[in-house]
């Protein structure tokens, strides 16, 4: 699973003149940028000529493709601003770091946060988030960042035998002892055993330390929220609806990133003069509360187009719910259960009450466990005739 960060259309007119003049904070509804790089002034007439030679040339200090070295508190608009990263890069230096952690370090919601990670991570030093931080430089235009769950791993076989140790090959031992997280788990009729590859935290580079601060937030947030080994139950869920609802408010949701995000960008503001405003920032007061729920919703799912994007999400997750339990029904009729069959009356034949007690009652769940399969396909093809494929 991953959540991405579409940025928020920015007047970007940061400016340290602030209070000189009725008229200086009309200047980020005068300046616009096209395709991010050129400038256009309109109605420039109505600020003073100082003003404008003050804008042009932080305009330039902005664009221009300077890296900072590692910076101590507090930050200033200029470093604020400058580029984090360069365009294509696709490593992170430890000053690189340092340059969020002191961001982070100076906020104390953001410090929480950071705390909660390094504990999920069971990190010892924050320099261990680059275990999980990367520059991502294929990521899509329209994306700031990117947080994606390690890829899952699953092994399914039968219960292991009363008082019979079964270990595993020391390759899967291996990968379970490098992995995030593991799981070994026994239903009635099968032994489960999964984990997880460690998470990403991708940041676009050629960002500006903002940019990629406000990223950085964004997507910690999510993988605080983040639920290892988490498997969809499709009729959990009553339609595309309610599940877009649901996610939108889970814990790694968006509506969690985007008010944790923009929060952090309001106490910010506050701390270093910034002209200008998120769109976004308008469901907010300046502490960064919501005060338009329905309204950042609405904003998140359409204005920045999450509702397609879950749409699509659960109508994946419906057809891998539909087909793994298809895949279960028919192994468990086919060969799990005649194989279980067989070694009851070998058990019989020994004359193993032990053996025969436990196959016995593996045969019988096995048959709880195919009518149970055929219930809940009947009622996924039932529940979403419309998105499950090649049905």
């Amino acid at each position: 699973m991953s959540r991405h960060t579409n940025p928020d259309v920015f007047l970007k007119t940061p400016q340290f003149i602030s209070g000189i003049l009725n008229g200086t904070h009309l200047a980020h509804r005068q300046l616009s940028f096209v395709k991010g790089r050129v400038l256009v002034m309109q109605n420039v007439r109505s600020l003073p000529n100082f003003l404008i030679k003050e804008i042009t040339a932080l305009f330039f200090l902005v664009n221009s493709a300077v890296n900072v070295s590692a910076f101590a508190s507090p930050i200033s608009l200029n470093q604020l601003y400058q580029k984090w990263s360069q365009a294509g890069a696709t490593t992170i230096s430890n000053d690189q770091l340092n340059q969020l952690l002191v961001l982070m370090e100076e906020d104390p919601e953001t410090e929480e946060l950071l705390q909660i990670v390094l504990k999920k991570m069971g990190a010892s030093s924050p320099q261990d988030l680059l275990k999980i931080l990367k520059l991502c430089p294929d990521m899509p235009s329209n994306q700031a960042g990117l947080f994606k769950g390690g890829k899952s791993q699953l092994l399914m076989g039968t219960l292991p035998l009363p008082g019979v140790e079964r270990p595993f090959s020391p390759d899967t031992e291996e990968e379970i002892k490098k992995s995030f997280v593991s799981q070994v788990t026994d239903t009635d009729v099968l032994r489960i055993i999964r984990w997880e590859e460690w998470p990403t935290v991708c940041i676009k580079p050629g960002q500006t330390v903002l940019e990629s601060f406000s990223a950085f937030v964004h997507e910690l947030t999510h993988f605080r929220g983040y639920e290892s080994l988490r498997t969809t139950d499709a009729l959990s869920y009553q339609d595309q609806d309610d599940y877009v609802e649901r996610m939108l408010d889970d814990p790694e949701g968006e509506m969690q990133a985007y008010i944790a995000q923009y929060r952090a960008f309001k106490r910010l503001k506050k701390r270093v003069t910034i002209i200008g405003e998120y769109p976004m920032e308008s469901y907010m007061d300046s502490d960064g509360n919501v005060v338009d729920r329905a309204g950042i919703r609405k904003h998140i799912l359409d204005r920045l187009g999450y509702r397609a994007a879950l749409y699509e999400e659960f109508k994946n997750k419906v057809n891998s719910h539909y087909d793994r339990e298809v895949y279960l029904l028919k192994w468990f009729r086919s060969q799990l259960k005649p194989k279980m069959e067989q070694n009851l009356k070998q058990a019989e034949h020994a004359g193993n009450e032990q053996l025969q007690l436990f196959f016995r009652k593996y045969v019988n769940n096995l048959d709880e466990a195919i009518r149970s399969k055929e219930i809940r396909i009947r009622e996924i093809t039932k529940r979403f005739p419309n998105l499950i494929q090649g049905h």
